[in-house]
């Protein structure tokens, strides 16, 4: 009995975690887009160019955006912050000024990152390994937008 309440207690925090940044993101209004398994909230322009940006990114890297589609990532707008956790990502105005190709550079650093710090569990008090894995995934963000020659001051964003 122990067990199957802990299982539910469980079940409830993963619940509770994945949708309360939803439902508070649909509570300050912002509008909700589905591209493959990614969803994406904000005000309509923002939601169009996040569509116009997968578009570049199948162009770009069909492999890369298949896999990006295949995961369930939540994207949303926040004007000012960059805040991530867990398959969740804001992407602020520093890269939505540069369109579509900014927001690409979000998805490529999301899916990176993602995939880099999945299943790891950190100490809490050392942060070296934390460090030396953001220092990675920029690196490799870097290098992709290097590889299909996006902008240098888009490329600088990625700098140590």
């Amino acid at each position: 009995m122990n067990f199957l309440r802990k299982s539910m207690a469980d079940v409830t925090a993963a619940l509770l975690h994945r949708l309360l940044p939803i439902i508070s993101l649909r509570v300050m209004g912002h509008e909700r887009r589905w591209v493959g398994k990614c969803t994406f909230y904000g005000p309509v322009a923002f939601l169009n160019i996040c569509e116009e940006a997968m578009h570049v990114l199948d162009e770009r890297d069909p492999a890369l955006s298949r896999s990006i589609r295949l995961h369930n990532y939540v994207f949303w707008y926040d004007r000012k912050r960059l805040i991530r956790f867990e398959k969740h990502f804001s992407i602020n105005d520093a890269f939505q000024v540069w369109g579509s190709l900014g927001i690409v550079a979000m998805l490529v650093y999301a899916h990176y990152k993602t995939v880099s710090f999945q299943g790891k569990v950190f100490p809490l008090f050392e942060h070296t390994e934390v460090r030396g894995l953001n220092k990675a995934v920029r690196a490799r963000t870097k290098t992709w937008l290097i590889m299909n020659a996006s902008p240098l001051e888009l490329i600088e964003c990625f700098e140590d």
